[in-house]
């Protein structure tokens, strides 16, 4: 199969989340979701494509430069999920940039920026292997982001499986898909590297 047989299909939902002072965070705050459809061309006939849905992708985006000076970054990130919390963890002390991310960076390079959380990419198996999620996932936080230079991105290093894993095959498989994600400019955090993160300041 030739990647050029896939596509990605890219949109938008909003969703409020709001903390304990709903009446304040959820009038300012808007976290977005996003989804992205894989799609297999599996027509025969040139110009007729016959697009099949083969996997997604999922995300959820945080307006932090806009809301940084209004509102406590905590409150917003703990009150939508367990999953923002703990990128919050990675990525912020207080609202300011956790410190321990400046070794990651270069001294010109900014240290803020908004939040994109990858929650998910699936594939199904049969179209594995065929080196697209690359490609398609470069596409897809390009599209998200609006190729902003002051985007932090952020996901888990782990399987979707590491429930059903030993320890020791979830740490052999963090250390896997960190490598293979590094190949588009993440870089691995915690120990066993528990997130994935780049900076779309990052070439």
């Amino acid at each position: 199969m030739k990647k050029d047989y896939y596509t990605l299909s890219v949109r938008a939902e909003w969703s409020v989340s709001c903390g304990s002072d709903a009446d304040v965070i959820c009038v300012d705050l808007a976290v977005t979701e996003w989804q992205g459809d894989i799609l297999f061309d599996q027509s025969e006939v040139p110009g007729c494509p016959n697009m099949e849905s083969v996997g997604s992708i999922k995300a959820h985006f945080v307006p932090v430069m806009s809301l940084a000076d209004s509102v406590d970054l905590f409150e917003v990130f703990d009150a939508h999920s367990q999953e923002l919390y703990e990128a919050y963890e990675v990525l912020f002390d207080g609202n300011e940039p956790n410190p321990g991310l400046r070794e990651l960076v270069d001294d010109n390079m900014p240290m803020m920026g908004d939040v994109l959380y990858l929650d998910k990419m699936q594939i199904a198996e049969e179209h594995r292997r065929f080196g697209i999620s690359l490609p398609l996932m470069r596409k897809f936080i390009a599209e998200v982001t609006g190729y902003s230079p002051d985007v932090w991105v952020i996901g888990k290093a782990g399987p979707l499986n590491a429930s059903d894993l030993s320890e020791a095959e979830r740490k052999r498989a963090c250390k896997a898909l960190a490598k293979h994600w590094g190949r588009i400019g993440f870089k691995s955090v915690g120990d066993p590297a528990n997130h994935i993160v780049k900076h779309t300041s990052w070439a």
